[in-house]
């Protein structure tokens, strides 16, 4: 059997009843219920209760909507809110997948030009159906403040880089956005690869939300490579597999968004913010001076 493990983004084979704990503390667990197999995530503390639940009614109400753009989610099946200070949770559908780098690299071009179809797919869509307004200023500076007192507990971090980062992020653009649904957090760890159709996993409630956070996620990976850089299982002849795929998907997302006035206005904005909120995440020297590097080069 083959799951998705949020704590370093892999799949990996699992027996029923292992739990595994991701970065966040949320822990994922498979169980046997009456034959079937179902995913259960718990939350990581009491405190988080209410962030869970919100992501399982996020992620059943794209399910009832029929997904968008070609992309479906597996179906929630049961909660439990944690009943004041206990540990809420919710069960969903196991969908047999493979991970990314299984599936892409054995994709022809057609196929590959098939997957990227239904990105843009899934983006327009998402776009199509959002207002266009200037958002509330507060909502950033209320999330700056939040992100500075989180990264003042890693002390490991370049002074100069976050001084820059924070001055970059303390004026965001005087334009309109997006606003409307998102994902929350459309990496490539989060979308099931099937040969019938594509999974999406693990919805997150964001503090804004907009399309652009999940364009944003998916260029984390195609264009930072983040998810080659915690992926420590690839030898080198499939990561330079894999960075030509990521290329290929990249480019046409370039063109995606130079050709939105809207989007290109805000990309850089908000992909710095989603870089910086990685940080206090991180414990490893590497994946540290990985993530500031790439915050350099967008200020």
């Amino acid at each position: 059997m083959v799951i998705f493990v949020p704590r370093d983004k892999r799949f990996i084979h699992l027996k029923p009843r292992l739990q595994l704990k991701g970065r966040s503390g949320c822990r994922v667990e498979l169980l046997e219920r009456e034959g079937d197999v179902v995913v259960r995530k718990y939350s990581g503390s009491p405190s988080y209760n209410n962030r869970l639940m919100l992501q399982a009614a996020k992620q059943q109400s794209f399910r009832d909507g029929g997904g968008i753009g070609g992309f479906d989610c597996p179906a929630v099946l049961r909660h439990h809110d944690g009943g004041g200070d206990g540990l809420a949770w919710y069960e969903m559908e196991y969908v047999h997948a493979e991970r990314y780098s299984d599936y892409l690299e054995r994709m022809s071009v057609e196929q590959l030009k098939g997957i990227a179809q239904q990105l843009i797919a899934y983006f327009d869509r998402t776009r199509s159906s959002s207002k266009v307004e200037c958002p509330d200023r507060s909502i950033f500076e209320n999330k700056l403040l939040e992100l500075r007192a989180r990264i003042k507990l890693t002390p490991s971090l370049d002074g100069k880089t976050i001084k820059d980062v924070f001055d970059f992020l303390s004026a965001p653009p005087n334009e309109k956005l997006y606003v409307g649904f998102c994902h929350g957090d459309f990496t490539l760890s989060n979308i099931l690869f099937t040969h019938e159709r594509l999974y999406l996993i693990d919805f997150l409630d964001t503090f804004i939300e907009s399309p652009l956070q999940d364009i944003v996620k998916l260029r984390q990976d195609t264009c930072h490579r983040w998810i080659m850089m915690i992926d420590q299982e690839l030898p080198l002849h499939r990561l330079n597999k894999m960075s030509q795929i990521f290329g290929y998907i990249d480019r046409l997302m370039i063109d995606y968004i130079e050709e939105d006035k809207v989007l290109r206005n805000w990309y850089r904005y908000f992909q710095a913010f989603n870089l910086a909120r990685i940080l206090p995440y991180l414990v490893e020297d590497e994946e540290i001076i990985f993530v500031q590097n790439n915050l350099r080069s967008l200020l």
